[in-house]
């Protein structure tokens, strides 16, 4: 109506080509709308990606991040993908993702679930999910509710250790200070690796998360991931 009432006489290209699916008007379209200045979260949206796994878009938006983080190393490095990369990436991990937002789920503290839900932490979560999958179903649901196959974990066990330094570090406390904020992604990735080492390896007790040096690269344990390797150490090419 408002273009009519404007008077202005538009003129527009109508294309006309055969597709064999949706999924390739979807690809189609997406090629389209290169350049034109579409959002990640609309062309995730128009490759499927919202309806296919049926996540809400905060899970999305933490996969999309968690994404990033896992192929650059654990910064917020975006450059070389594309979208269509990381609606890729988002589709091979979705199995691992849908057990790491169930556990996430479970927490009834709001704070924690903020921080479980953090683009590092949900990085961190798939990763010892694909690689060690029993392991780190008891340490993330550990972390997520302070109890492991009916029995509650220790006062220092190395998972309760790290929920409260999520909590305690990952945002701004009440009186503004940021003295003790881990922005760093792969400096907070160190922290929750030592907690996941030390559940490894079967230590009952971890009174405090130390890293003594940041500037080591990060290699999580039990994985073949490791920042310095090519491709991350994974054998996928993502």
């Amino acid at each position: 109506m408002g273009v009519e009432e404007s008077g202005l006489v538009l003129v527009f290209d109508i294309l006309h080509e055969e597709f064999d699916d949706a999924a390739a008007v979807a690809a189609r379209y997406v090629e389209i709308d290169t350049g034109v200045g579409r959002s990640l979260r609309d062309n995730l949206k128009v490759l499927g990606v919202n309806a296919a796994t049926g996540f809400s878009q905060r899970i999305i938006d933490s996969l999309s991040g968690a994404c990033r983080m896992v192929t650059h190393g654990f910064n917020y490095e975006s450059r070389g993908l594309t979208h269509h990369e990381i609606a890729d990436w988002i589709f091979e991990w979705e199995g691992y993702a849908k057990t790491y937002f169930n556990i996430a789920s479970q927490t009834s503290n709001n704070l924690l679930q903020k921080a479980l839900c953090r683009e590092t932490t949900v990085a961190f979560g798939l990763l010892i999910l694909k690689y060690k999958p029993e392991s780190a179903d008891a340490f993330l649901r550990g972390v997520a509710t302070g109890i492991n196959c009916g029995i509650p974990c220790g006062a220092n066990d190395p998972r309760r250790t790290l929920t409260t330094w999520l909590m305690n570090h990952l945002f701004k406390i009440a009186n503004g200070k940021q003295s003790s904020i881990v922005d760093n992604p792969r400096h907070v990735a160190l922290y929750i690796n030592r907690a996941w080492d030390a559940f490894l390896k079967g230590k009952k007790t971890l009174q405090y998360l130390r890293v003594p040096d940041v500037k080591v690269p990060l290699a999580i344990s039990g994985t073949p991931y490791h920042t310095n390797k090519p491709n991350r150490g994974l054998s996928t090419t993502m």
